[in-house]
């Protein structure tokens, strides 16, 4: 019995975490790349934590959440392309290191 319950609980939780994935995918096509516009394939789009923000966990982290928790660490970050993320990421270590 106990084993049916914990069954059907994972499985309700793996259909929400790709629910939201799905639903993340859309809103990243739709934004694109704050830097350069780039929004070919939602993979290669990363939330940037801006600089001052308390980052409490990566959104990819978050698909098991509710929408609100997801949300709530998207208003920390702005929307950019792995490339122009590696270059922000760069500048930023350069600037501290100086």
């Amino acid at each position: 019995m106990l084993r049916m319950a914990v069954k059907r609980k994972m499985n309700r939780n793996t259909k929400r975490a790709l629910r939201n994935r799905q639903t993340l995918d859309e809103y990243k096509l739709q934004i694109g790349c704050a830097d350069c516009g780039y929004n070919k394939h939602a993979a290669a789009l990363e939330f940037d934590h801006l600089p001052g923000t308390f980052k409490s966990q990566t959104v990819a982290s978050l698909m098991y959440r509710s929408w609100e928790r997801i949300w709530q660490e998207i208003a920390k970050c702005e929307l950019v392309c792995a490339n122009c993320h590696a270059i922000r990421t760069a500048e930023r270590r350069l600037r501290l290191a100086s």
